[in-house]
């Protein structure tokens, strides 16, 4: 019988915070925009870049949680994320994560499909390439999914 780790939603909140603010994955993220090889968004500035990966992180996080945890858990995690943020000086990507989330919220269908319209759309001067915004798309489902299998194997449990 397979037992699921336990873990309060606010030390998994730490850890994959702490994660996205690490500069290995400033790293990727930059492996991204030269592998698109799209001046739309080679052309963005590049600490706005990370700042909207981080958000875009940040919301999947979120939104994984909510998917796959009681409603108690997940309104904990939102709460925690935006102080964790303010008390860190990171005000700004909380205001980029609740952007995020309305794009993800405006679709029925495919919500992230919604953020990669809105991060290109708030990055790049000119139209970015279908190529980019697929490309992109794959790599924010990629992240979703990292937190889904994270979910399979960790219960996230409420502080209170």
């Amino acid at each position: 019988m397979f037992f699921k780790k336990r873990m309060l939603v606010t030390d998994y909140c730490v850890a994959s915070m702490g994660a996205v603010f690490e500069k290995q994955h400033e790293a990727t993220w930059e492996a991204i925009r030269r592998h698109c090889n799209d001046p739309a968004l080679t052309g963005a500035d590049a600490e706005l870049y990370y700042a909207h990966f981080r958000a875009v992180c940040m919301n999947l996080l979120l939104i994984g949680i909510a998917k796959n945890c009681k409603m108690d858990v997940s309104i904990e995690a939102h709460i925690f994320v935006g102080q964790w943020l303010k008390e860190k000086g990171h005000s700004k990507i909380q205001d980029l994560i609740h952007e995020y989330s309305q794009a993800f919220a405006s679709s029925p269908s495919d919500g992230v499909k919604e953020m990669v319209a809105h991060f290109a759309g708030s990055l790049a001067t000119s139209a970015m390439r279908q190529e980019t915004l697929d490309q992109l798309h794959a790599e924010f489902y990629g992240v979703l999914n990292f937190y889904f299998a994270d979910y399979k194997s960790i219960k996230l449990l409420q502080t209170k």
